[in-house]
């Protein structure tokens, strides 16, 4: 929901003052330009693994402090989709926590390197450089809808850079780089044979970097999450003040 009360940016303040004191390495990946005052559809944060579970303690802290609790609305491999529902009022803020970037286990966009060049907005908060917003965004629309929706490619045409071929480097060819800012550029939306032959570049690229059982494993990992939840338990920690009931709505 959209959020524009004093409670709400005082909350989002409070929350990225502490991640800043806790040394936590994120970036909000879009829709920071409102931001403490004003939240869109929802906050969506990239975060380093190895400070994850660091991560959800301070969060679930200050939530609390706020009146807000924590529940789960949807986890897969690495990505915790949460509400934090207000006790007094009902009101939600929702928070998208990314650790990593896979399609079906394929990884396609590294997030150490997105947080190792992440830049500051304002005094509060850090922000996804433009290079990576964009490719994020894009390779989320290509990936998973196989299009790209007509009310992104305005937001996405206004922060293309020079470096616009950076973050696609590590698992795509240059070749397919320059398809890529083709379809970004032109009118066509639909795009499944792209989408379809990055796929197919993804697993040679990721059996490359992680050799060919590390591919297959992570694939394995994603459908057990996807269809028998596994891992999910680890989330249920009562350092984190979050139920076997709250995990219910994954």
């Amino acid at each position: 929901m959209t959020g524009s009360s004093l409670g709400v940016a005082s909350f989002v303040r409070e929350l990225f003052l502490t991640l800043n004191q806790g040394q936590i390495k994120y970036a909000v990946l879009r829709g920071y330009e409102g931001l403490p005052e004003v939240i869109g559809n929802d906050i969506d944060l990239g975060v380093c693994g190895d400070q994850l579970d660091r991560f959800l303690v301070l969060l679930r802290g200050v939530a609390s402090q706020h009146g807000y609790r924590c529940e789960i609305d949807l986890y897969r491999q690495n990505v915790l989709k949460m509400r934090l529902v207000g006790s007094a009022d009902g009101s939600v803020i929702k928070v998208d926590v990314w650790w990593a970037f896979k399609y079906c286990g394929l990884e396609y966009l590294d997030i150490r390197e997105l947080l190792s060049s992440r830049q500051p907005y304002g005094e509060l908060l850090f922000v996804a450089r433009p290079e990576h917003e964009v490719a994020l965004s894009f390779l989320k629309e290509l990936l998973h809808m196989k299009r790209i929706r007509e009310d992104k490619l305005p937001v996405l045409r206004a922060k293309q850079n020079a470096r616009f071929e950076e973050p696609f480097k590590r698992f795509f060819r240059p070749a397919l780089i320059s398809r890529f800012e083709r379809a970004l550029n032109q009118e066509r939306l639909s795009r499944p044979v792209l989408s379809w032959v990055s796929v197919l570049e993804l697993g040679f690229s990721n059996a490359k970097a992680y050799g060919p059982i590390g591919a297959i494993l992570s694939i394995s990992e994603c459908l057990l999450i996807r269809f028998f939840e596994k891992g999910k338990s680890r989330f249920s920690s009562i350092n984190l003040g979050i139920s076997e009931s709250d995990l219910g709505h994954g």
